[in-house]
């Protein structure tokens, strides 16, 4: 997990860890031309997607309470982690079972509102993860 400007958090986990980069091409506003928004079902975060994204299948995005850790710096607030990530998805890893996970996170007090993909056997590809970076970029409260 990084912190990035304006306390935006990109959270890399599981069995590997995906480094995030890339671009596309835009309509000038900083989406890609043809890119839907999307809002969590409270209306609380949103953001835009690929047009052949759907909601729950290729991504997952929601507002949720942030865990709270004590940490060297005092308690902070974090994404949920762990099991939770998989629900409505891919099955709960288990054994060995390799399962991988890119995430876009925005902390506001001990709410949380994030988007991320999930994916079983393989790791993203460099194209995925550019695509799951430029999302991640659009994430945004509204409420």
């Amino acid at each position: 997990m990084r912190r990035v400007a304006g306390g935006r958090l990109v959270l890399l986990a599981t069995a590997a860890v995906a480094v995030f980069s890339g671009g596309c091409s835009s309509s000038g506003s900083g989406t890609p031309r043809g890119w839907k928004l999307v809002a969590d079902p409270t209306g609380s975060c949103q953001a835009t997607t690929p047009p052949d994204w759907q909601a729950g299948r290729e991504f997952f995005l929601k507002k949720e309470r942030a865990e709270i850790r004590q940490t060297a710096r005092g308690k902070q607030a974090f994404p949920p982690r762990g099991f939770a990530l998989w629900e409505g998805g891919l099955p709960k890893p288990t054994g060995g079972a390799r399962r991988f996970q890119l995430r876009h996170a925005q902390v506001r007090g001990e709410e949380v509102c994030s988007v991320w993909r999930i994916k079983a056997g393989t790791n993203f590809t460099p194209e995925e993860t550019a695509l799951a970076d430029q999302v991640g970029q659009t994430l945004r409260w509204v409420r």
